[in-house]
C-alpha cells in the first residue's frame, strides 16, 4: 500500500490491496472482511472530527473566539471566577459529552450549579445570535482540548444540529434543564 493525493479532495488515499473493497460513500475508509478491519485516512488540514482527530486551524481558530468571548468570565487559565464562573479545566460540562456543552453556549445558562465540588452562581450568556456554528465548534473544541482537558472536537454540523433542536427556546437554560440533557456527543 501507498498514499498518494488526490488534488481534487485533498485527502490522502490508499491504494487498497487486493481483495479489499472500497465502501460507497465513505472516502478514504477501506475494509477488509478478512483481515483488520477499517483504515482511516483523514482529510489534511481539517478536523476529522468524526475520527477524533483535532486540527491546529481549529485550535487557533478556538483560542481566538476564546480570548475575545469567553476569557474575561473564564479567566486565561481556564479556572473560571471563584463563587461566580466555574472552571473550564476538568469540569464536567466541558470535558463530557459535548450535547451540553453545545446548548449551554447557545443558550446560556442561569442558576447556581456545581463544579467539581464548589457552588457558582454566575451568568452564561446566550452565544447563538453572536457565534456562527464554526465559531462556537472551535470554541468548545478549543476549551474541550485546553487547561489539561483532552475530550473529542465538536463540528459545525454538531452545533447546527443543536442549533436547529433549540430553534424556539428564547430562555437560557437552568441547571436542572442541563442535568436533563443526556452526557454524549452529538451524532452528526
Amino acid at each position: 500500500m501507498h498514499g498518494k493525493r488526490n488534488p481534487t479532495t485533498q485527502c490522502v488515499g490508499i491504494e487498497a490491496p487486493l481483495g479489499h473493497r472500497r465502501l460507497t460513500g465513505l472516502n478514504g475508509l477501506w475494509f477488509s472482511g478478512q483481515t483488520w478491519g477499517w483504515l482511516v485516512v483523514a482529510t489534511l488540514g481539517l478536523v476529522s472530527a468524526a475520527w477524533g482527530q483535532v486540527s491546529p486551524q481549529q485550535m487557533e481558530e478556538g483560542k481566538k473566539v476564546y480570548e475575545t468571548t469567553c476569557m474575561v468570565c473564564h479567566q486565561p487559565t481556564g479556572m473560571g471566577i471563584p463563587g461566580v464562573y466555574p472552571p473550564l479545566a476538568g469540569g464536567d460540562f466541558v470535558a463530557g459529552g459535548n450535547r451540553r456543552a453545545i446548548s449551554i453556549v447557545l443558550n446560556g445558562l442561569q442558576g447556581a450549579v456545581t463544579v467539581k465540588g464548589v457552588p457558582y452562581n454566575g451568568v452564561m450568556q446566550a452565544w447563538k445570535a453572536v457565534l456562527t456554528d464554526d465559531k462556537i465548534a472551535a470554541v468548545l473544541t478549543y476549551e474541550r482540548n485546553s487547561f489539561g482537558n483532552k475530550a473529542s472536537p465538536v463540528t459545525p454540523e454538531q452545533v447546527k444540529k443543536v442549533r436547529d433542536e433549540l430553534a424556539n427556546r428564547t430562555t437560557p437554560f437552568t441547571p436542572a434543564e442541563i442535568e436533563q440533557i443526556p452526557n454524549e456527543d452529538v451524532k452528526p
